[in-house]
């Protein structure tokens, strides 16, 4: 795919819940088509007490 092996490494180690949880302001969180409708619940769920965060997903 053309990406050093050190992105896919720093990738495995990412954890984008944490990095919310971590943040205070109010953003708008929107659903990537490249991340699948499970993950993005998933991801929903362990930041739902997050009154800062508002998710939107594109439902075309």
């Amino acid at each position: 795919m053309g990406v050093p092996a050190s992105y896919w490494r720093d990738l495995a180690y990412y954890h984008p819940a944490d990095q919310f949880s971590a943040m205070t302001l109010p953003t708008l969180v929107p659903r990537d088509y490249q991340v699948t409708e499970k993950d993005f619940r998933r991801f929903e769920e362990a930041v739902a007490n997050r009154s800062y965060l508002t998710f939107y997903q594109n439902r075309a």
